[in-house]
């Protein structure tokens, strides 16, 4: 969705402790969550929420009113019986746990130091690390969480019944991403509890005017806008489509070198605009003549993406749903081509498709949705859902991957997914 024009912008290199102001989000979030000892020295402002995920660690961040000196207790089951901290005064802070273990459920709970004394205390809360190669990895995947807190809100809810690992966010997180406010009364507030339980991964979207803001509260590997990171058999692959993708970029070069140096048996590229897409009115007023397929920002990576063998690619942007067919050199490929998933349904306002059905368009949907994703050994399972919950997309892809040696679960067996994974259509659209 086109971002209007920023009035104003945040001076300063991005980083994390730009755009601090006092707005009314503050006392939205110290009455939304058990504080302990708040005082006079403030409360909390967001959090917490979880980024980058491995087998071993995890970034925990959260933000309080007033500097406070930051600690998370965590373990594997209460009492806690471990701290980390990031050793700073502060109002934003940033925890690395590690020595953790692959595949593990880990609880924790923040706490912060005030410097009058007193001691702010979260929930209890519990996320799980990535597990070993072979094993079953389960996650959602939203886009354009922006205007609508209500509608996040409701999403966020029914993604969180879900109990996925982590999320995949297609950009677009709010609506004007220089101002603070809408960081947290838009995107941490609405999801308080997701966002603690379940880690985030997120690309850069138009709105979010490649702010300080955006780097002080998501962060993703270096150098943030654009990284490569692995959750058991899949690794993913964010971009930033508001900087160049065109052949010879430095992204583009990035991204062909990470695709070829990958040995994930699934590879899925994330970035915001969608390199094909059939909206009314984004790419061409399609009421009247025949508009562009896709953008122009993105479309140039699409032969790359087939040269590299990518399965899959997330995007958001225009606010509705769409699966292409699987595609490669301008035609339907079941064998080797890529499917493009557009994802834009999870807040802002909608939008509707062209008048008439697309080539390339294997199913649409006007309405505010999620997509929760499973894969296990050779199957790639992917539901779409709308905001009440009801089942309207399911697609799934097969394919046979080279032998292996089994990864084996907690109790020491292995999964035994390498002979079921074998089938002979490599793709099935269902």
């Amino acid at each position: 969705m086109p971002a209007r024009l920023p009035t104003a912008r945040l001076g300063g290199a991005p980083g994390r402790t730009a755009g601090r102001r006092w707005t009314w989000g503050r006392a939205l979030l110290v009455v939304a969550l058990p504080l302990g000892g708040e005082g006079t020295c403030g409360g909390l402002e967001a959090g917490p929420w979880l980024q980058q995920p491995t087998a071993t660690s995890v970034v925990v961040m959260w933000e309080t009113v007033e500097p406070t000196r930051g600690v998370v207790r965590f373990g594997a089951a209460a009492p806690l019986d471990r701290e980390a901290t990031d050793g700073r005064l502060d109002t934003l802070h940033e925890v690395t746990l590690t020595g953790l273990t692959a595949g593990s459920t880990v609880h924790y709970t923040t706490v912060s130091q005030t410097r009058c004394g007193t001691t702010i205390t979260t929930e209890p809360a519990a996320f799980v690390t990535a597990p070993a190669p072979g094993a079953p990895v389960s996650f959602a995947v939203v886009g354009d969480t922006q205007d609508q807190p209500s509608v996040w809100q409701r999403v966020a809810a029914r993604v969180n019944a879900e109990r996925p690992a982590f999320l995949i966010h297609c950009g677009d997180i709010v609506g004007d991403g220089l101002e603070a406010r809408e960081w947290r009364e838009e995107f941490f507030a609405p999801a308080r509890t997701l966002l603690a339980h379940v880690p985030f991964l997120a690309v850069l979207g138009n709105h979010e005017f490649d702010s300080p803001l955006y780097y002080r509260y998501v962060a993703n590997p270096a150098p943030e806008h654009r990284c490569a990171w692995r959750y058991g058999d899949v690794e993913f692959f964010l971009i930033d489509s508001e900087r160049g993708l065109e052949e010879g970029s430095e992204q583009f070069l990035w991204l062909d070198a990470a695709l070829g140096a990958s040995e994930a048996p699934w590879k899925i590229v994330v970035v915001h605009r969608p390199p094909w897409s059939s909206d009314l009115d984004d790419y061409g007023d399609a009421q009247r003549t025949r508009a562009a397929e896709g953008d122009p920002r993105t479309r140039p990576v699409i032969p790359l993406l087939e040269r590299r063998g990518v399965d899959v690619l997330f995007c958001g942007h225009v606010h509705d749903y769409e699966r292409t067919w699987p595609l490669r050199e301008g035609r339907v490929d079941e064998e080797r081509g890529v499917v493009y998933v557009q994802t834009g349904g999870a807040g802002g306002h909608g939008e509707t498709h062209a008048p008439a059905r697309s080539w390339f368009t294997a199913h649409v949907r006007a309405c505010h949705h999620y997509l929760l994703v499973n894969v296990l050994g050779g199957t790639l399972d992917l539901k779409a859902y709308d905001d009440e919950g009801r089942l309207f997309d399911h697609w799934v892809r097969r394919k046979t991957l080279p032998a292996r040696v089994e990864a084996p679960r907690r109790d020491g067996a292995p999964w035994r997914v390498a002979n079921r994974d074998r089938h002979p259509h490599p793709h099935r659209q269902d």
